[in-house]
């Protein structure tokens, strides 16, 4: 994500934790913490071993003049930060996170999350909080099919909901809302093929953008496209 952290070297891209399968022993996860400069070519490491555990998949976001690191790998723990080296644990436990890839964002002053099957397959709820420390459930089941690995951003006044895994199953429609208790498909299959894992979305230049992810129907191609 991109964050300012008041250092005077102004909006920076930010980097946290993750894993890589080709280390030795492979499959090593990380919770070190890196910075780019501004034009992103360059980076440097701000944290070696920041004081929340090491976890692949976190969901990141900025709120509230602060970088936000929640979930993942298991957890369901909140921390933010705001400078990118100093923690606080905001939150032990919320159920929305205890996915092994979290799913956040940021919609009309507060933090969104959305817990789909993950580790908790009783679980298919929508939450918010307006500080990171207390959540509420908004609806008990969304109405869109349970999945993990999908992409949850807000763009134009809205939240979105794109793609995604249920087993070797992979999703291609869209969901959208404003209020996260109504939400409308606005696509069964959008034109880019089904994908879910390592899938990234954003919003640039007043557009959203789908990029990459693991193949269709169960598929462990890769894609380099983007939409």
């Amino acid at each position: 994500l991109t964050f300012d952290a008041g250092d005077g070297r102004g909006q920076r891209l930010w980097l946290f934790g993750g894993f890589s399968p080709f280390t030795t022993p492979p499959n090593t996860i990380y919770n070190d913490i890196w910075a780019s400069d501004t034009t992103g070519n360059f980076w440097s490491q701000a944290v070696s071993n920041a004081p929340f555990p090491a976890r692949l998949g976190p969901a990141c976001v900025v709120f509230n003049n602060q970088m936000w690191v929640m979930g993942g790998g298991g957890f369901d723990d909140v921390w933010a930060s705001p400078d990118g080296i100093n923690w606080a644990q905001k939150a032990a436990h919320v159920p929305g996170f205890l996915q092994i890839v979290a799913n956040a964002a940021v919609f009309n002053g507060q933090l969104w999350a959305i817990s789909q099957t993950g580790l908790t397959p009783s679980l298919n709820h929508i939450w918010s909080s307006p500080d990171g420390i207390n959540w509420t459930p908004i609806i008990p089941t969304s109405p869109f099919p349970m999945r993990d690995n999908f992409a949850f951003l807000s763009f134009a006044g809205k939240m979105w909901v794109i793609g995604g895994t249920l087993g070797t199953e992979r999703f291609n429609d869209v969901w959208e809302s404003t209020d996260g208790v109504t939400w409308t498909e606005d696509t069964a299959a959008a034109p880019f093929a089904p994908r879910g894992l390592f899938q990234g979305a954003l919003t640039f230049q007043g557009h959203l953008w789908v990029l990459g992810g693991l193949g269709a129907n169960g598929a462990s191609i890769p894609f380099n496209d983007t939409w």
